[in-house]
């Protein structure tokens, strides 16, 4: 049913630690509670005799940013007593897990507890997965909106039954990560990195919906506000699931700061694509009032912000800024700014199409960056690389191309001996 959203409050729930995973990989009060809201809105006769793959969102290295094990674990419970023929966790980690990071699907795996979570259930109607084991295989996008094909995981396509589980966090470019983006590592990476960037919202739909999870069940017990990598907690302790992955993210965005979930473009676009509900006043809400559900204050909203303290920090921006540069540049100079502080010295930061060149570079030492593929269109990069060479300066030039430059972060951070 379009619009219903089931809800369990699970007080047991300890809140986990900010970097390693919680030592719990099983709850029982977390497994009943996650059995009372998947019978409740879907019921066990779809998923008995059934070959289901379950879908946690995996990232590394922090594991307060992946989907509680404990949740995870109580899909899984609830799938066995349903009478589901065989469990598949399976995972694809994120391009900067893979690639900003250099890490792995199978680390990230072991890192945040799913090697011990499967192995506790000693069954062999469980197993772990990486999407991609058995191969993908290109797949129209019917009626997409801005794909016309996805390599797509043969695990996913031929399952009996998909269930997305999504942790509820804040994202710095798409505002919100939780049921449709969970699902967007089904597609290759090359298509996920060339689609970092003006056409993601889109692109996310597209492959949600390519294959619609036959259910979602969020884990909400510490849902993250700010940033979806080291974002603040927010001590929730809630498991929430309905078949209608659009209404799980708009009230999500609602529990995350958003008065109108409609801000956040997945939820705007699909809503009027009609893939689901995005009203609000129109849900279903069971388990819980909306308005005793816990929430963030307003989120600020990703831009190009006036200063990083302690950083000392100025921008040059062209007339077009794309939101993977916003998102990307954002994340890098906070994580520069809180581990680096005062030390990491005076940034020029310049970024987007045709952006202005300043008549004061700095002192030596002084960072000068062009993040972006933008940025160093035009004769603008050329002006300012030719005056840092000839003031025997180039070794404070750093460039960060690609489109989002997505290895920003881990890349400013290598640079000031950090990473």
């Amino acid at each position: 049913m379009g619009g219903r959203v089931s809800v369990a409050r699970v007080e047991a729930a300890e809140p986990r630690g900010l970097v390693t995973h919680n030592e719990e990989l099983r709850s029982a009060a977390v497994e009943a509670a996650v059995a009372e809201v998947c019978a409740a809105a879907a019921g066990p006769a779809g998923f008995r005799d059934a070959r289901v793959v379950v879908k946690p969102n995996v990232f590394m290295p922090h594991a307060s940013a992946t989907t509680d094990p404990r949740v995870t674990g109580g899909v899984v419970a609830w799938l066995l007593a349903t009478g589901a023929r065989e469990v598949i966790v399976a995972e694809e980690s994120s391009i900067s897990t893979c690639v900003g990071r250099g890490s792995s699907t199978a680390a990230a795996l072991a890192h945040t507890g799913y090697l011990e979570l499967v192995a506790s259930f000693g069954s062999p109607r469980v197993r772990l997965a990486e999407l991609r084991d058995e191969g993908d295989e290109p797949t129209p996008v019917s009626g997409g909106l801005c794909l016309r094909e996805v390599r797509y995981p043969r695990l996913l396509a031929q399952a009996d039954r998909l269930v997305n589980v999504p942790i509820l966090k804040f994202h710095l470019q798409t505002l919100l990560t939780n049921a449709v983006k969970n699902t967007w590592s089904a597609a290759e990476p090359l298509l996920r990195t060339l689609n970092h960037c003006w056409t993601l919202a889109s692109a996310l739909l597209d492959v949600h919906y390519l294959r619609p999870p036959d259910l979602t069940v969020v884990d909400a017990l510490q849902p993250l506000a700010g940033d979806h990598s080291y974002g603040d907690p927010l001590d929730a302790r809630l498991v929430m699931v309905s078949t209608d992955s659009l209404a799980l993210d708009a009230l999500g965005a609602w529990m995350l700061g958003f008065d109108d979930p409609q801000a956040v473009e997945t939820v705007k676009l699909g809503a009027s694509m009609g893939y689901g509900e995005g009203d609000l006043d129109r849900m279903r809400l069971e388990g819980v009032e909306r308005a005793a559900l816990p929430r963030c204050a307003p989120p600020a909203l990703p831009g190009l912000p006036a200063d990083f303290p302690p950083l000392p920090i100025r921008w040059h921006a062209g007339r077009r800024v794309g939101p993977g540069c916003v998102a990307y540049a954002t994340a890098g100079l906070r994580a520069l700014a809180r581990q680096a502080g005062e030390t990491a010295g005076q940034w020029r930061i310049f970024v987007g199409e045709a952006p202005e060149e300043p008549d004061d570079l700095g002192e030596p030492g002084d960072r000068v960056v062009f993040i972006g593929a933008c940025s160093l269109q035009g004769q603008v990069f050329r002006n300012v690389q030719r005056r840092l060479y000839l003031n025997r300066r180039s070794e404070d030039l750093i460039v960060i191309p690609a489109c989002p430059p997505m290895a920003l972060r881990t890349e400013i951070l290598r640079l000031v001996g950090l990473s």
